[in-house]
């Protein structure tokens, strides 16, 4: 044995030592000129045999301060731990990127800013596959997969458990892949080990949705086999392995039930994870490019809710990646290619009359008559009482009328009618005369929910609006505009104003009363309380702007409270909307002010009542003996 120089010695000054030997409680000073064993150490592990050569003094160095703090050692390779992977730098690098993709519910083309996103950004050659549809301008690699039946529950749920079995069962896909979502985008340089590295966020437990319920059901069934419960399902990507992933299909059942993988996989397979933020940065909203440059200054990468894909969104990824993908076919319309047979050959060929593509290429040569789907508009408007009746009826004549005459695009108007009205031929004519075709359903008595308003087999638009509403001038044809092709859909209109005491007030609500369906069931609007439907369908917003309007007066069912009319406007966007707000006030004056409270609604509704049974207008006073009523 030979007397070193202290292993635990480092200089802290020119003529200063710092001793951080491990197994003191604090660390010492110690003279720098010292070279030897400081005489009064008492451990006697100071003394150590004499290092074989520079690399194993170097690795004793190192692992000193790493023990000291003052060193972080750079991770190696996966040993098997599952928590950090990284490949060596002298290796060649294939990572294969997975899209899960559905035409139908994108949005715009952001699966093509994904993929140049990956292209240009990842340290490494990476493989972009795509599975379900091909996008029109998408040369790359394709694995096509059908989605679930219509008839599926939860289907955009199980759709999406489909696609990813897929991933951990087909040959065409690598044994560890990254999986990806088409609003997922990398903002700068990443490696591998970046995007491996677990991210969660604490889990907060909701019912709002089914989204929301799925992930709650998902976290007791991991509290019941005592895993962890963090909350994986942030809208990042994520390293899986297919052979974990296969096995977890087949540990949790998720061939039948309907549970969320990336907080199954998380939790069962990583290890303590650190937060997404600021290494990703999800938008909700629309923004413009100097916000969404601010609010992503600090990430790597970009994720957005449907609703926030916009111009300014668009903007920004095209000036972030203008080039396009090695995968990109620059004509937007492109078809895959075939290699053609040479025709420069004589080949004996029969009639075309003769042969099986006969009817096709005859169907081709004409215009196809595609159907369009049917757009029902339904409204309540069953009233035997005639002054009740007759006074809906002016209003509808400059509110829910006028709006249906200018719109470009007619709807069906299914609309509920009292056989005993006494303006009952009056409605419909004022409602045909709308150029709408309107299919009177004859009730004797008003249905609020649960009402058969004999809609048509097959897929359908089903709209709801009261004979005292207001819509947008183009508010059928966005609508259809809107409507995807498959799958069952809410459409929304999420801004509109309230009509109030003369006065328009902007509201903004997912769940306001203007609720479409886009549906292959006999379903409607009336069947669930209008404020759950974007709650428990999938939801699609149609338009930003104000759509329409909700004209409060003294008949009216309901009351106004005071979060429905807390932005006062000084008028409304006339050239969305080109009613006549003065004729709607002119009309609705007679029958009294709106309620704004529940109590001051009560009193009123019991006073209109005992007016109807002894035929007293509205507007003229109360009668002696009436006023009780009204307290």
């Amino acid at each position: 044995m030979t007397l070193l120089e202290c292993k635990f010695r480092s200089l802290v000054g020119e003529h200063e030592a710092f001793c951080t030997c491990e197994s003191l409680v604090v660390g010492i000073e110690m003279p720098a000129s010292a070279t030897l064993l400081c005489a009064g150490c008492p451990i006697p592990a100071m003394v150590a045999p004499v290092p074989k050569d520079f690399f194993s003094q170097t690795a004793n160095l190192l692992l000193t301060n790493q023990k000291s703090g003052q060193y972080r050692p750079y991770p190696k390779p996966c040993g098997g731990c599952g928590t950090t992977k990284r490949r060596k730098p002298e290796q060649d690098f294939d990572l294969q990127f997975v899209w899960p993709f559905i035409a139908s519910e994108a949005q715009g083309d952001e699966i093509r800013f994904s993929v140049r996103s990956v292209e240009k950004f990842f340290d490494g050659r990476a493989k972009c596959t795509i599975i379900g549809d091909r996008p029109p301008w998408f040369t790359g690699h394709v694995i096509r997969k059908k989605r679930v039946p219509e008839s599926t529950p939860k289907r955009s749920y199980r759709d999406m458990l489909s696609k990813v079995w897929f991933m951990a069962t087909h040959a065409e896909i690598d044994s560890e892949f990254v999986w990806m979502m088409d609003d997922i985008y990398f903002l700068r340089p990443f490696t591998f080990e970046e995007v491996a590295v677990p991210r969660a966020e604490r889990f907060h437990r909701s019912s709002a949705n089914t989204w929301q319920r799925i992930k709650a059901e998902t976290m007791d069934e991991l509290t019941s086999r005592g895993l962890t419960n963090h909350d994986y399902a942030t809208h990042a990507p994520h390293v899986a392995d297919k052979e974990k992933l296969r096995l977890l299909f087949d540990d949790f059942d998720l061939h039948h039930k309907t549970l969320t993988w990336e907080l199954i996989y998380g939790n069962l397979y990583r290890e303590t994870p650190e937060r997404s933020r600021p290494f990703m940065s999800r938008i909700g909203k629309h923004m413009s490019m100097e916000q969404i440059s601010h609010v992503t200054r600090n990430s790597t990468v970009l994720n957005h809710t449907s609703s926030a894909w916009c111009k300014g969104m668009r903007d920004y990824l095209l000036a972030l990646m203008p080039d396009a993908a090695s995968v990109e076919n620059k004509e937007q319309n492109y078809k895959p290619t075939y290699v053609a047979r040479r025709v420069n050959r004589d080949v004996k060929r029969r009639s075309v009359e003769t042969h099986r593509g006969y009817v096709p290429a005859i169907a081709e040569s004409q215009p196809a008559i595609v159907q369009p789907v049917p757009h029902i508009m339904i409204i309540q408007s069953a009233y035997a009482n005639q002054r009740l009746s007759g006074s809906r009826l002016e209003i509808a004549r400059h509110t829910a009328i006028a709006s249906l005459t200018f719109q470009s695009v007619k709807p069906v108007i299914h609309i509920t009618v009292n056989p005993a009205d006494p303006w009952l031929e009056a409605r419909l004519d004022a409602f045909r005369s709308t150029g709408c075709e309107v299919k009177p359903l004859y009730r004797s008595e008003w249905k609020l929910y649960k009402e058969d308003w004999e809609l048509p087999e097959g897929r359908k638009i089903v709209g709801r609006m009261d004979d005292d509403d207001v819509i947008c001038r183009d508010y059928c044809k966005e609508l259809r505009e809107a409507a995807p092709a498959t799958g069952e859909w809410n459409l929304v209109f999420p801004v509109g104003y309230t009509w109030w005491r003369n006065t328009a007030y902007q509201l903004e609500h997912m769940g306001n009363q203007f609720v479409t369906l886009v549906t292959g069931q006999m379903t409607d609007p009336h069947q669930e309380g209008h404020w759950r439907y974007h709650k428990i369908w999938q939801t699609k917003i149609v338009s930003h702007q104000p759509s329409w309007i909700w004209v409060r007066h003294g008949d009216a069912s309901t009351s106004t409270l005071k979060r429905y009319r807390k932005q006062k406007r000084k008028g409304i966007d006339a050239a969305r909307i080109p009613i006549n707000l003065r004729a709607v006030q002119r009309t609705i004056e007679p029958t009294g002010k709106p309620s704004g409270t529940y109590n001051e609604h009560g009193n009123q509704t019991t006073l209109r009542a005992v007016f109807r049974e002894n035929n007293i207008h509205a507007g003229t006073p109360v009668p002696l003996g009436f006023e009780e009523v009204a307290t």
